[in-house]
């Protein structure tokens, strides 16, 4: 866990999209192993040792990514963030139990490393998106340009495609976002 924290601490902010793919990569990887590399005490070690990196970097991603997004109320983000994690944690305790009693506790590694990686490509699509970036450091138009590249509507055109009244008028380029 502490190599992983300090890697985090080096590298989280300035790699914001890598972040949480590795670590969902690292646990995807520790756990697929741990059947193969049980064996021996050293192989075992360097799977706990990749497990420790990849669950404290996935936890220390996603807090920050959490405070990126609500800077305007921590406190209660933080609070909505212990709760899934604790949920996320209960529900692999339910899936480990429900593995282990009918197929066998040799493939809990197995079922959570295919979870993982499905996981892992999952971050890998949710990074792409224009609303993960950070915003520091970009001005309005980058911005803009951004979300026109990625066919974003503006919040004109979202709100007439879903029926919802607006005063606006309509813009003739649906993607065009207004930088003023």
């Amino acid at each position: 866990g502490f190599f992983g924290s300090y890697l985090f601490g080096k590298f989280g902010a300035r790699y914001p999209k890598v972040a949480i793919p590795l670590s969902t990569f690292c646990l995807a990887t520790s756990m697929l192993l741990l059947l193969p590399f049980s064996s021996g005490f050293l192989s075992l070690s360097a799977v706990c040792l990749l497990w420790g990196v990849g669950i404290i970097g996935f936890s220390l991603a996603l807090q920050a990514k959490t405070l990126n997004l609500a800077s305007d109320a921590t406190d209660v983000a933080m609070a909505i963030y212990s709760g899934l994690y604790n949920v996320g944690i209960g529900g692999g305790a339910l899936l480990g139990g429900l593995v282990s009693t009918h197929i066998g506790l040799s493939y809990i590694g197995i079922i959570g490393g295919v979870l993982a990686v499905l996981g892992t490509l999952l971050t890998l699509i949710l990074v792409r998106r224009a609303d993960f970036m950070p915003m520091e450091g970009r001005g309005p138009m980058q911005i803009a340009k951004q979300l026109k590249e990625e066919q974003i509507l503006n919040p004109t055109a979202y709100k007439r495609k879903e029926g919802i009244k607006t005063p606006n008028p309509e813009t003739a380029d649906p993607y065009h976002w207004n930088t003023n």
